[in-house]
């Protein structure tokens, strides 16, 4: 029993189609009067692209994205409100740079972390570097990895990658001991079949060792007793 009543009558379905009527006493039927309404989606905003082919709205189930382009790829990271380009931008010209690439990646534009980056000075890589948070370092690093394929950058982002490693490689070597042990295990199994071909050929070359080490006991043996 609760203050409101018996648990058993208490309907503790969502509202669906699934949900019973609750008997009433003396009613054969139930309640007629009750009803089952699906919720209701409410769009806010809708905004679209200057190109038309593509559209986003803000709804109750979240923001809705679509587009003709299959290129186009939208995949935030801890996203909110606050985190808009102009809003990186001017973060970014009050010399917070710490604060800037962590909203570059939680909006996860690529061409707009490799505008925030680069307009780090080189003098302050190092202070940067070492404010960033664990889960951030990752990400740089996966950043970094890829633009030193692309990049004309490349003593700039080496300077990045030193000092993340420098300052984090530690940290970085614990958490990825189980990645490290993968890699190994993978190495291990593409050289198996190598190392069986070379445990079938070296039998002779082990007895041909073998004999010659005998060899050689046999005759320090023998000069030991002739002195």
């Amino acid at each position: 029993m609760t203050e409101f009543g018996s648990m058993a009558l208490i309907d503790e379905g969502g509202g669906g189609d699934e949900g019973v009527a609750i008997p009433l006493p003396g009613v054969k039927r139930g309640d007629m009067s009750y009803r089952h309404f699906k919720p209701e989606i409410r769009v806010t905003c809708v905004r679209f692209c200057p190109t038309g082919r593509s559209w986003a709205a803000t709804t109750t189930e979240g923001l809705l994205l679509y587009s003709l382009d299959s290129g186009l790829i939208f995949d935030p990271f801890e996203l909110d409100t606050d985190v808009t380009p102009s809003n990186i931008r001017k973060t970014l010209a009050q010399k917070e740079y710490t604060v800037a690439i962590v909203m570059a990646f939680k909006l996860n534009e690529k061409k707009l972390i490799q505008e925030v980056i680069e307009a780090v000075p080189s003098s302050e890589v190092d202070v940067v570097c070492s404010s960033l948070p664990d889960l951030y370092v990752e990400k740089l690093l996966e950043f970094l990895a890829s633009a030193f394929e692309t990049s004309c950058h490349l003593e700039f982002y080496l300077i990045w990658a030193h000092k993340l490693l420098m300052l984090h490689g530690q940290k970085l070597k614990t958490s990825c001991e189980w990645n490290i042990y993968n890699i190994k295990y993978a190495l291990a199994i593409s050289q198996q079949r190598g190392m069986k071909r070379l445990a079938e050929e070296t039998p002779g070359d082990e007895e041909e060792l073998d004999s010659d080490s005998d060899y050689l006991m046999q005759e320090a043996h023998k000069d030991k007793l002739s002195s």
